[in-house]
């Protein structure tokens, strides 16, 4: 397990280093307002691209990773990445006709300068759906060192031509969404062909109704995207028009540590939990799997979000610049969410794979209601910046709950063990200390606090992972 993670971590963390350097240069060069305006159209490439793959990226791993047959497995691929295509057709259908509209959505009133970079923003997205689908694939295939490599071609090219494209302004802070994700479409597209082969009858020459039953579409996963990225550009575009473009790069600054962060603790994680959970043959093992995961990445949340509340104004303003350390209690709120949203990672996969793929919708949508409730209410009232941020924590914790009650309540009994109980019982109150935390404005006693916390968590993990019983061992990547 840890050999399989670590692999993928190692390679997620140099991704981000490019990413945390492409930031750098915008925030450098086009300061608060180019920030937001590149969270905004990030979110909304993420939307469209949900919405148009309609789930089905966590649906093409698990078919083609429990694929019985190389033909089978060749099959499934095909009907994947040509389903991709035909995702694409509706993207830029989308881009060319539908703009005006989005973008009259997101910034009111005076949405004509924006319509073209909400064009090129839309265009944009079908690169990024074009690497999520052969990603896709490629987890599938188990292909880990593939999908690795086409991450970090796509990161550092988009470091490479960051400079030149933020000094362009608006237009080309938007081709910074995707412009290099085509061409790890391209690369990951290779890979895909000599590892599964393409060749013989292709998908299309079947029956049309064949093909669309084979389609890897989850009918309730469509409808995630819809509410949870919904909301998450609604409050977006709430926040630039109500508080305007420079608190909503604050926002979008203390968003990006804390999506970052999330992203660190899983992305290696996902690479292993969701093949090894679709091929376990018992109930038994399931369990042991999620309770190994959960052990795992709760302390390492923990002890990240400590880290990153306590060196909050350094980080910004290394990842950023000096004027975004404004955003440094913000990121401290925003990163407590992280140690809920380990616990709805870990339940979501294992309702995905026990195929309760409406329930898991509908606890995110759930989720994305009281969020979208809560940050109304506070935009109404005046309210400050920071109640967002507490409004996002309280729909996370809520959301914990609701997936361990659901589990609890279809099982018979809670899956989480008991030494896990535990370690949620001490993760909760050091959530409410690094709270404290993030509102101490004091270097010293700010150091200590953070430095007591994450000194403890660390010891805690390294005590109990030594102690740890080993999984069998993962399938692991196939030859690259």
């Amino acid at each position: 397990m840890f050999n399989a993670i670590g692999l993928s971590s190692a390679a997620t963390v140099a991704t981000i280093g490019f990413g945390a350097g492409t930031n750098k240069i915008l925030a450098v060069v086009a300061g608060q307002e180019g920030v937001a305006l590149l969270g905004l159209y990030r979110t909304l490439t993420a939307i469209a691209v949900q919405i148009v793959a309609m789930g089905a990226a966590m649906v093409i791993v698990r078919e083609i990773s429990t694929s019985k047959s190389a033909d089978e497995t060749s099959e499934r691929a095909r009907t994947a990445i040509t389903f991709g295509v035909m995702q694409s057709t509706v993207l830029l259908l989308v881009a060319a006709f539908a703009s005006p509209l989005v973008a009259r959505a997101l910034f009111g009133a005076d949405f004509a300068p924006h319509v073209l970079e909400t064009r090129l923003a839309l265009a944009m997205a079908v690169g990024v759906l074009a690497m999520q689908v052969v990603l896709a694939v490629l987890n599938g295939l188990r292909r880990l060192t593939d999908a690795l490599w086409v991450n970090l071609i796509t990161s550092a090219g988009t470091l490479a031509v960051s400079y030149w494209l933020v000094q362009r302004g608006p237009i080309g802070i938007v081709l910074l969404l995707g412009s290099t994700c085509f061409v790890g479409a391209a690369i990951g597209l290779i890979f895909v062909i000599r590892a599964a082969p393409l060749r013989g009858s292709t998908v299309l020459r079947r029956p049309t109704r064949d093909f669309f039953r084979s389609l890897p579409v989850s009918g309730a996963l469509t409808l995630q995207p819809f509410v949870v990225l919904g909301t998450t550009l609604f409050v977006q575009s709430r926040i630039a028009q109500h508080f305007g473009l420079d608190q909503l790069g604050l926002f979008a600054a203390a968003s990006t540590l804390e999506g970052t962060s999330l992203m660190v603790l899983t992305a290696g994680m996902t690479s292993y939990f969701l093949p090894t959970l679709g091929i376990a043959q018992h109930a038994g093992e399931r369990d042991s799997l999620f309770n190994e995961t959960l052990g795992l990445l709760v302390p390492l949340a923990v002890l990240g979000v400590t880290i990153l509340a306590g060196a909050a104004p350094q980080i910004l303003g290394f990842l950023f610049s000096a004027r975004f350390v404004g955003a440094s209690q913000l990121t401290g709120i925003l990163g407590v969410s992280i140690i809920a949203q380990a616990y709805v990672w870990c339940y979501g996969l294992v309702l995905v794979n026990r195929g309760h793929l409406r329930t898991h919708v509908a606890l995110a949508t759930l989720e994305s209601l009281v969020r979208l409730t809560g940050s109304i209410v506070c935009i109404a009232l005046e309210l400050p910046l920071l109640s967002l941020g507490l409004v996002h924590l309280g729909s996370c914790v809520l959301a914990a709950v609701g997936y361990a009650a659901v589990d609890r309540r279809t099982r018979g009994h809670s899956v989480v063990s008991r030494s896990n109980r535990w370690l949620t019982l001490a993760a909760s109150l050091t959530g409410a200390l690094i709270l404290v935390l993030a509102n101490l404005t004091a270097p010293i006693p700010r150091f200590l606090l953070a430095s007591t916390l994450a000194t403890a968590w660390l010891a805690f993990f390294i005590l109990q992972n030594s102690k740890r019983n080993p999984l069998p061992p993962s399938p692991g990547p196939g030859p690259t």
